[in-house]
């Protein structure tokens, strides 16, 4: 059996600065379908969500259909900062995001092919941040996590094609490749005093750092389908990497609050200033097994995400601090704040035909492990363990599927004792301290609706 792909690579619009909260890279995420079932629908999946997370699934039907839906996103944190329970609690403020999915599919003879837009990774956070007219005393007690960001903006679009042949009667195969486009935004405070001079993180000595860059990336993925006839069972399995460029851009510092009035110095120069990271690549395996019933089914599925290369860093030139007493510097590199971890997850989906030929409904869950690790955790880019609980419907007319799907994930609430990460202090780096030590909780709500329509 031969493999047949094409490569697509396109040209998007950057995000705009506005920021909300999303779920990070899950299949849980990629579909209406997927979303009602908890992201167990690996082996069922033959439309535009095929195309990233198993291409051999376009074998299943030979018929053109499109597709267009839309998933709705929101996850709110909740962080409280310390070694105990006694400190305000701070909450995300960002509102709901969307992400888009279209897809058309067909066969040409006997190969079946396919095309999709999506937008299945997103990490978005804000939270309480310094406005311009906050007085420097204010800071430090209501933004205590001010050093471990205040806003992050993490997206992915994918643009992908692909083709899927049948070997036999009960063997598929098939291949994807296309472009993605990345951003990353991220902005926190850092501190620019010195001691003895300045109190330890005195915010009359705070500066807010953006740093913001964008990139392409390659996807290549494969994957298989098993449908034997004489068995009510069928087995699918994938793998697609995701090679990332480096991501170019913006950086932009300004003193907080109004600091500026209060202490003059340090003071912030730009020259042809930018910023670039280089996250890690990425790799993602899945496998799944369906049991076929009369008029139900059930789903148990697997994957898992591994990185690879990159570096935790930007690097930043053109941005120089001076100080009265303290002289100028180069503010040269900081920690990178989000992070692109190993993940995993177990899945499982149930559906059953209520109505015959009309109407079918499916419940799923599944448990997913947080890409954050325990020892850098911040609350601007925190991804937590989680139980996913989701249910759908799937309503079929002539030549035409609408489907639902909603879920919540129940996160857990976890206490880091975080020792790997720590503030960033330009002219006095002694004085950095742990971030992100406290107590996370959070949850996650999507909801997807798609429409397919179908022809000869």
């Amino acid at each position: 059996m031969g493999l047949c792909a094409g490569l697509s690579l396109w040209l998007a619009p950057s995000p705009s600065d506005g920021i909300a909260p999303a779920a990070a890279d899950s299949s849980d995420r990629s579909s209406a379908r997927s979303i009602g079932r908890a992201g167990a629908g690996l082996v069922g999946e033959d439309g535009a969500a095929a195309l990233l997370d198993n291409p051999g699934g376009l074998a299943r039907r030979e018929q053109w259909r499109a597709q267009v839906g839309v998933g709705v996103h929101q996850s709110p944190l909740r962080y409280r900062p310390g070694e105990d329970d006694s400190a305000a609690q701070l909450d995300d403020g960002a509102a709901a995001s969307s992400a888009p999915l279209l897809g058309v599919q067909g066969s040409f003879a006997s190969l079946l092919v396919g095309l999709a837009y999506l937008e299945p990774s997103e990490l978005r956070r804000a939270l309480p941040a310094a406005g311009d007219q906050l007085p420097a005393a204010d800071i430090a007690a209501l933004l205590p996590h001010r050093y471990g960001g205040v806003a992050l903006d993490y997206s992915e679009a994918h643009l992908v094609l692909g083709a899927a042949l049948r070997l036999n009667d009960w063997l598929a195969l098939g291949a994807s490749v296309g472009g993605a486009r990345l951003h990353l935004r991220e902005r926190r405070h850092v501190w620019a005093g010195a001691r003895p001079r300045d109190e330890a993180f005195d915010p009359a000595r705070d500066l807010v750092l953006t740093t913001a860059g964008s990139g392409y990336g390659l996807d290549v993925a494969v994957g298989a389908l098993l449908a034997p006839a004489s068995v009510p069972l069928e087995l699918a399995a994938s793998a697609r990497i995701t090679a990332t460029g480096r991501l170019r851009g913006a950086v932009a510092a300004e003193r907080a609050g109004d600091t500026a009035a209060s202490q003059p110095s340090p003071t912030v120069a730009l020259a042809d200033a930018g910023a670039s990271t280089s996250l890690p690549h990425l790799a993602v395996l899945r496998a799944g097994v369906r049991y076929l019933g009369e008029r139900a089914s059930v789903e148990l599925d697997g994957d898992a995400r591994v990185p690879v290369g990159g570096d935790a860093t930007w690097q930043i030139t053109g941005v120089e601090l001076s100080d009265d007493s303290l002289g100028t510097v180069a503010l040269s590199s900081v920690p990178r704040l989000f992070e692109r971890g190993w993940q995993a997850a177990l899945r499982a989906s149930a559906e059953v035909e209520l109505v015959p030929g009309f109407l079918w409904f499916h419940a799923g869950y599944a448990f997913r492990t947080g890409i954050s690790r325990a020892a850098t955790m911040v609350p601007v880019a925190a991804d937590l363990d989680g139980h996913v609980l989701a249910a759908g419907v799937e309503v079929y007319g002539p030549n035409t599927t609408l489907t639902l799907g909603f879920a919540h994930t129940i996160a857990s609430g976890q206490r880091p004792l975080t020792d790997g990460r720590r503030s960033t202090s330009v002219y006095d780096p002694a004085a950095a301290e742990p971030l992100g030590r406290g107590r996370y909780q959070g949850a996650h709500n999507a909801l997807g609706v798609s429409l397919e329509l179908a022809w000869e």
